[in-house]
């Protein structure tokens, strides 16, 4: 999980996760993101932090890969949770890594129904639509962008 943007879908999801016993979540780095994704608002201590406090939760991990297989193999769990949004978009080959090494040790593979109606990045680009002319807004961005180590480009003009 990303945790950049939490909404009700994550909690729906954590909570089902809840139900097969303890909760081990894969937190993804900052640049395990910023490999797939732009760099998150949020730097991986910030949304550690969020998470340590949602109750369902009993352990957090880093999660260095985009792919979920490396921290499947290192902590081996009985069930592995994820919404099954991943049938939908271009993170299948994903699911068939999940799937291949849960079946080489006996995991399984719980997948939950996406929240309907709800998407962290479309929060967080409205977020940024209504904020991002507040400078502090756009300030605390671009620091974030330099702290990634990303190569970025920059074009400002004033009038």
């Amino acid at each position: 999980m990303a945790a950049d943007v939490i909404h009700h879908g994550h909690i729906n999801l954590i909570k089902k996760a809840k139900e097969y016993g303890n909760v081990i979540l894969g937190l993804l780095t900052d640049e395990a993101i910023s490999a797939h994704k732009k760099v998150p608002y949020l730097n991986f201590y910030q949304r550690k932090k969020i998470v340590e406090n949602l109750k369902y939760i009993s352990t957090i991990v880093p999660q260095a890969e985009w792919d979920y297989s490396f921290n499947i193999l290192k902590y081996k769990p009985d069930y592995f949770i994820h919404g099954d949004d991943w049938l939908f978009n271009k993170d299948k080959w994903m699911r068939e890594n999940v799937i291949k090494v849960l079946k080489s040790y006996g995991g399984v593979l719980v997948e939950v129904p996406y929240t309907k109606d709800v998407s962290s990045n479309e929060l967080k680009n409205d977020y940024l639509k209504r904020f991002s002319h507040y400078p502090d807004v756009r300030k605390s961005s671009l620091k974030r962008k330099f702290e990634s180590g990303k190569f970025i480009r920059l074009i400002e003009a004033t009038t």
